[in-house]
């Protein structure tokens, strides 16, 4: 089975330390999936960030549930589409514990894979930092097609009181309260709304997670190179953890699904097994 190709979009402003001493303070990494069944590689990828959070000497907490302070409203204008109910459904999650007295959150999607742990590092008080993105696919006859740098929420670390964690989360709900009638984009709350308040306001940016696609998932499985070379030199960053786009799963065949977990799975356990290095490698070329 060969996966899809897709393509993405643009943004700027960054955090970089290499002061260790700075990342030692304990923070709650939170994870949610809702979903009648969990695929193998999913939960695979969650073990990772859990392992992950214990090492930093984080708490980590996990819930079954993402979708339920939801205001039916807002659900009912997504409708089949959950891209922008989980943009949502984060913020919300956050909030609430931040009104239990948590000073710092990170959030992880469930479909983040951590395969370098000692090279992930969040600062204790975040304010609100989000992922560098850069999004390679494959174009005809297989060359590499790059978008420009966008800002995406799969790990999103917010302190508690962030104006521009506010900001956001208003932003979401009057865009989709506002939006045409019809089918709403599956990224226009999370990176599309991110870049653009990225251009107005101090979002900083973490370097160290990349966005895998679907292509070059299929290409780490194969063990080709011309798609995580591309990628490793077009984002410019060793990354020690990845988003493995799990959206890509709900619009293959049924039949073809078992076949693509088996790659995930295949994927993970390379990354996991090398620290990354089957993709950093590149950038010493």
């Amino acid at each position: 089975m060969r996966l899809g190709c897709f393509r993405g979009l643009r943004m700027t402003t960054r955090f970089q330390s290499s002061n260790r001493e700075r990342f030692s303070q304990a923070m709650l990494v939170i994870q949610a999936y809702e979903a009648k069944t969990t695929p193998e590689w999913i939960r695979r990828c969650m073990q990772t960030v859990e392992a992950w959070a214990r090492s930093c000497g984080h708490d980590y907490r996990f819930s079954p549930v993402l979708f339920d302070r939801i205001p039916d409203w807002f659900r009912q204008r997504c409708g089949s589409e959950i891209g922008p109910m989980t943009d949502l459904g984060r913020l919300l999650l956050m909030q609430s514990i931040f009104d239990e007295g948590e000073d710092a959150v990170i959030w992880v999607d469930a479909d983040v894979v951590v395969f370098d742990p000692a090279n992930l590092q969040v600062p204790p008080d975040p304010g609100f930092l989000c992922i560098d993105e850069v999004t390679v696919g494959c174009g005809e006859e297989g060359v590499p097609v790059i978008s420009s740098r966008t800002v995406n929420g799969a790990l999103l670390a917010v302190s508690r009181g962030n104006a521009i964690f506010t900001i956001y989360r208003k932003a979401m709900e009057s865009m989709v309260s506002a939006a045409p009638v019809g089918p709403l984009p599956r990224t226009v709350a999370g990176p599309q709304l991110l870049t653009r308040l990225a251009r107005q306001e101090p979002v900083a940016r973490l370097t160290s997670v990349g966005l895998f696609t679907p292509s070059i998932l299929n290409d780490l499985a194969q063990g080709e190179e011309t798609l995580p070379r591309a990628f490793s030199r077009a984002f410019g960053h060793r990354v020690a953890a990845a988003n493995l786009c799990h959206f890509y799963r709900d619009t293959i065949d049924q039949g073809d699904v078992p076949v693509y977990d088996d790659i995930m799975l295949r994927v993970i356990d390379r990354l996991v097994d090398s620290r990354g290095e089957i993709v950093n490698r590149y950038l010493r070329e």
